[in-house]
């Protein structure tokens, strides 16, 4: 399994569990006992380093946008009227 790949499946477990079942800050550990977590912890300082500007080196756009009221309410009334009329049929 791969951190860069997959990080969805190697970090929420053990986080996871640490929120359910652990009693102190050190508890984590004991939950990231997995073969990648092994693998990761012995990666250098440059791989990390390499990993950071690979990543966030790339150009990037960033959007920012805001939601329009008319029409979050249309989308909401249409949706209404769509429900009813489904109900309406059966």
């Amino acid at each position: 399994m791969n951190l860069e790949n997959s990080p969805h499946l190697v970090v929420p477990d053990p986080t996871v569990f640490d929120m359910l079942y652990g009693r102190k800050p050190a508890d984590l550990g004991a939950f990231l006992t997995d073969e990648s977590m092994t693998r990761l912890s012995n990666k250098t300082a440059e791989y990390w380093i390499d990993l950071l500007k690979s990543t966030f080196s790339s150009p990037r756009v960033v959007v920012k946008a805001y939601p329009s009221e008319e029409l979050d309410q249309y989308i909401d009334n249409t949706e209404i009227q769509r429900v009813e009329k489904q109900v309406d049929q059966v």
